[in-house]
This record gives C-alpha cells, sequence and structure tokens, in this order.
C-alpha cells in the first residue's frame, strides 16, 4: 500500500520546485495487515505449562540449644543425591482474564538416595529424603516478563532414619508437614533471570522432635536464589539453591525423657535442571 501511494504522489500534477515529502517504507508498512496481526499474535510470550526435571545434592544438620540429655545428640547427614520432578500449569493463560489468567497450580516431588551417615558414638545410620509441596501460585506480568509471584503451599518434608536400636537415643527421623506460604522476585537480563525467593514454614504434622516433647513449639523459614538460561523459546536450564531452617521451642516439664531448651533442624539443597516451557 506503501508503494503505491508513493507511485501516486510521484505522478500527481505539482508546481515547479515543489518537493516531495519523503515517504519512509518499513516492512512493517508493507505488511498486509493479517500477516502483521498474525507475527504480533506469535511473539514470545509466558507459558501454560512448564515441567522440570532436577538432579539436586542435599545436606541436613540437626543441633540442640541448652541440651541436658546425652540421648539428643547431634546429627550430620553426608551428601544426599535426590532426583526432582515438578510441574505448573496455568489453565486460564491467554483467556483475556486480568489477574485470573495468571493463577496456577504448581505441584514437585523429590526422593533422594539411600545415604549413611554417623550419629551418636560410631554407629552408621541410613537416611532417606522424600519431599512433596502441591499449591497455587499467582505471578505478576510486566511486558512481557514475570517480576513477582506470590504462592501458597502445603509441603511434605521426611527423613527416615534406620538403624542400630540405641537405648535412650532419639533419632531425627520423621515427617514434618507445614502450610508454606512464600514470595519470589524474578530480574530478567536478555536471555539470563535472576530469581530470589523465600517463605514461612507453619508446621501441622511434627518429626520425632516434635512428637519427643508435647509441648514444644516449632515454625520454619527458607530462603533460595536461581539463575536461569534461556536456551530457546520453550528450553530453560538452571541452578539453583535454597537452605531450609526449623527451629523448636521445647519446653521440657521435670520428669520428662530428654531435657533441652531448643533444636534447630536445617537443610542445604543445590539443584541442575532443564525446564520445558510450552
Amino acid at each position: 500500500m506503501m508503494l503505491l501511494w508513493a507511485a501516486l504522489l510521484l505522478a500527481a500534477p505539482r508546481e515547479a520546485g515543489q518537493l516531495v515529502p519523503p515517504v519512509a517504507i518499513t516492512a512493517e508498512n508493507d505488511a498486509p495487515p493479517l500477516v502483521l496481526a498474525e507475527s504480533r499474535k506469535s511473539q514470545p510470550g509466558q507459558p501454560i505449562l512448564i515441567l522440570s526435571l532436577a538432579p539436586e545434592i542435599g545436606t541436613r544438620r540437626v543441633t540442640y540449644r541448652d541440651r541436658i540429655s546425652t540421648g539428643l545428640a547431634a546429627y550430620q547427614s553426608g551428601a544426599v543425591g535426590l532426583l526432582k520432578l515438578s510441574a505448573e500449569i496455568y489453565p486460564s493463560r491467554g483467556r483475556g482474564l486480568p489477574i485470573v489468567s495468571d493463577i496456577g497450580l504448581f505441584g514437585d516431588t523429590s526422593r533422594s538416595l539411600r545415604s549413611q551417615a554417623q550419629f551418636a558414638p560410631g554407629a552408621t545410620y541410613d537416611d532417606q529424603w522424600h519431599e512433596w509441596d502441591v499449591g497455587g501460585r499467582w505471578r505478576a506480568i510486566f511486558k512481557g516478563e514475570e517480576w513477582l509471584a506470590l504462592s501458597i503451599l502445603y509441603s511434605s518434608l521426611s527423613s527416615q532414619i534406620s538403624g542400630p536400636k540405641l537405648t535412650g537415643i532419639l533419632l531425627p527421623s520423621g515427617t514434618l508437614q507445614y502450610w508454606r506460604p512464600g514470595l519470589d522476585f524474578r530480574f530478567p537480563i536478555g536471555q539470563i533471570s535472576i530469581s530470589l525467593s523465600g517463605g514461612y514454614l507453619d508446621v501441622v504434622v511434627q518429626d520425632s522432635i516434635g512428637r519427643a516433647f508435647p509441648r514444644a513449639t516449632s515454625a520454619g523459614v527458607d530462603a533460595g536464589g536461581k539463575i536461569t538460561l534461556a536456551l530457546s523459546r520453550t528450553l530453560e536450564l538452571h541452578i539453583s539453591g535454597r537452605y531450609t531452617r526449623f527451629f523448636y521451642k521445647l519446653n521440657p516439664q521435670p520428669n520428662d525423657p530428654f531435657v533441652a531448651g531448643g533444636a534447630l533442624d536445617e537443610y542445604a539443597v543445590a539443584e541442575l535442571g532443564l525446564s520445558l516451557r510450552i
């Protein structure tokens, strides 16, 4: 159309010395409206489905504060290898619904190989982890990029320790379950993005530490960071780390089987993963 308009201007009669204004012709101006609309529609946006697979390596440490009972021995795991699978889906994405289009469902699960660690004087134990999370997530999109996300998850973290039965020794084994409200920040820089996350852990199911102290109160926090590289429109590579900390106020009473003022249960995990974005 612009070429035809320019030709008409050149062919039109004009006074001597009158200049024809220059016409800027670009690929977008010259393209038919239907083609232009299709090209804009096909520009990359936020995905509807994200699948991720990641090998992980982690470690765990349990310590006690103001410990009186010798049966409350500190615990330090070795390096534990895990495999994690996660999925994230936004069923209303692309329907043009404000806020609702960016509400999604999230779930993940990870399981470790059996590892061995020293606990108590010279005793060797097997330790196996299993973790899962399920919940919802809302992402804030600005100029086609995610910058912020709010989430609420119900999570389960299990460390099953098995080995010799030692009288009077409390093994920090069992399953913790908790609600996790969380906040994520994401900073896109070209093909790379940097993410920071944190959450509060409201414990509702206790492991052996909480059960051994019936008047105990416990909660936790976690924090993490991730660097992501976009390999293509649908594939991403990421490296990340997270730290999880549960803290206990044990509130013992005289004649309790174990006596200590408090406890810390700490996990540190690093992962290298690949994500498919559809």
